[in-house]
């Protein structure tokens, strides 16, 4: 039996990626913990960024298949539906790989830690960004405009943006 610390576990996975960004798991801020039981078994809890997310059981499985990889046999990852991600979780590594990407951390006017008012925009700094459309690529993307260097670009939303833009979705369905 492979027995391994914390540490060693988070940074196994810093493999595991994503599928909808380039970025793991572990600069997205979503491994909330990694616990060890008595028998050995390890227990990972993830917090997704966005509940209704399309990927969560392929981030699940993902994390599952590179520990198994790595010689862990009691595995346990789980999401933490209850806990809120928040971009303020993404590592500083992160946010400059996404920023890469062109995504940046969207705020709609939260607060944050680290970025006051709008999102930057990713290709010039300009703060002179516009919202062009709710949704990008997935519901859990916002589509900005920067009036500066005139690009497009995604912001990852909030938890609880999402909320308003729910409750349409599910009165069109009905």
């Amino acid at each position: 039996m492979v027995v391994l610390t914390e540490n060693e576990v988070r940074q196994l996975l810093t493999e595991v990626e994503d599928p909808e960004l380039p970025i793991n798991i572990i600069d997205l801020g979503i491994v909330e913990k990694v616990e060890f039981s008595d028998t050995g078994r390890v227990t990972v809890k993830l917090i997704p960024t966005f509940v209704g997310c399309a990927s969560l059981e392929v981030i699940r499985l993902r994390a599952v298949e590179q520990l198994h990889r790595h010689g862990l046999a009691g595995v346990r990852v789980v999401w933490n539906l209850a806990a809120k991600w928040h971009p303020d979780m993404i590592t500083p590594q992160g946010r400059a790989h996404l920023a890469e990407y062109g995504v940046v951390p969207s705020y709609l006017g939260q607060e944050s830690k680290n970025v006051a008012g709008n999102s930057p925009c990713p290709y010039c700094g300009s703060n002179r960004v516009e919202t062009q459309a709710s949704y990008g690529a997935a519901l859990c993307r916002v589509v900005y405009f920067c009036q500066s260097c005139r690009n497009s670009f995604e912001g990852l939303k909030c938890p609880g943006s999402h909320s308003n833009q729910l409750a349409y979705l599910k009165r069109e369905r009905h």
